[in-house]
């Protein structure tokens, strides 16, 4: 409850401090004027007070226009990505002769400059697809990339290690996408079988910083 907190508390006064700031050079600007007419604050020291809250309405002014900048950009963004983004989707299958292979498909929207680093062990292997079609149906357009050796390699003695997976890639407007995976795979008699997939990250172009998931 209290990490939660934290956060509310933090978005509230991001949104509200204009307001904020506004309320408190009033009151300070009201205070100054009543300790000048009852003669507590000289007319030199109601300067300066005046000089210091003129900054500080400045830089607010300065920072609400920045932010609201800032906003609208990301906002304008999104709009545009939400319209022609594409939805990559990844497996990993195990086959009946013991090798492993990578799916992906792009659903409603192409896929381009398409990057993806799978890490097991101390083994890496990366794939570079500078175009993929849209899947449907019809087309039953798909990629399929042999990815045994790599871990039969990463696992080497173990019986068990995640895989580390992060697709990179761009939508048709330029925008660009990072989403980081894990998931377990085990080694058996006769052949892998894989758990569950694990969304660690995901990066979106409308936002400047990772989108981190927990369990």
């Amino acid at each position: 409850m209290a990490s939660a907190i934290g956060p509310n508390l933090f978005l509230f006064f991001k949104e509200k401090y204009v307001h904020i700031v506004v309320l408190i050079l009033l009151v300070t600007l009201a205070s100054t004027a009543l300790s000048f007419k009852q003669g507590k604050t000289n007319a030199e020291e109601a300067n300066v007070i005046l000089q210091a809250l003129t900054g500080i309405a400045t830089l607010a002014i300065l920072y609400f226009a920045y932010f609201y900048i800032t906003s609208k950009k990301e906002e304008d963004v999104a709009r545009l990505e939400l319209a022609v983004r594409p939805t990559l989707v990844w497996d990993i299958e195990s086959s009946e002769s013991g090798g492993v292979s990578l799916v992906l498909k792009s659903l409603q929207h192409p896929v381009y400059n398409l990057h993806v680093a799978l890490k097991v062990g101390g083994n890496s292997f990366d794939v570079e697809e500078k175009h993929m079609d849209i899947y449907d149906a019809k087309s039953n357009v798909e990629k399929k990339i042999d990815i045994t050796e790599m871990v039969s390699k990463g696992l080497g003695k173990q019986k068990s290690a995640p895989i580390e997976l992060t697709f990179t890639y761009h939508s048709e407007v330029g925008g660009k996408y990072v989403f980081v995976f894990s998931r377990e795979v085990e080694k058996k008699p006769y052949g892998y079988f894989f758990k569950d997939q694990k969304i660690i990250s995901a990066t979106y172009p409308w936002k400047s910083a990772p989108t981190y998931f927990q369990d």
